[in-house]
């Protein structure tokens, strides 16, 4: 991440304070603080807080597709499904872990037409329909249960 890029650095600031204390506990005000950035500059690349939280769920999302990319790469089946727990497992057994942080986001934005929720929705339906492909590989007689 450049210094210079302050779209990227609200996202790296959001992402550390969200994870570890709620995205309704942080502020813009705490954010373009611990930024540090101009309120101005804030609004420039997030017109509102929940933009940037749809932004970090998004970033969020993307990184989980390529952790899982990258540890299932040449599995498949019941072999790939052990690797993504696996990663679970570690991501679960770490000092900072507070939770899933889609299922914690819907926790704090309980409106179903929300656009954050619509950004959990979006990682939950990836998330279901890649094990559902992997059981399948792996001969499961109802993946969708």
């Amino acid at each position: 991440m450049s210094r210079s890029d302050p779209r990227e650095r609200l996202l790296a600031t959001a992402t550390r304070l969200f994870d570890a204390e709620g995205i309704r506990a942080i502020g813009v005000e705490r954010l373009v603080a611990e930024t540090p950035v101009t309120r101005a500059t804030f609004y420039r690349h997030f017109p509102t807080k929940d933009d940037l939280v749809v932004a970090y769920l998004r970033a969020t999302d993307s990184h989980v597709r390529a952790s899982v990319a990258e540890r299932t790469r040449g599995l498949a089946g019941r072999d790939a499904i052990l690797a993504i727990f696996e990663w679970l497992a570690s991501a679960m057994r770490r000092r900072d872990f507070r939770g899933c942080t889609f299922t914690n986001a819907a926790a704090e934005y309980p409106r179903v037409d929300h656009p954050v929720r619509v950004a959990v929705r979006a990682y939950r339906d990836w998330f279901r329909d890649t094990l559902r492909t992997h059981l399948i590989e792996a001969g499961h007689p109802d993946p969708d249960r």
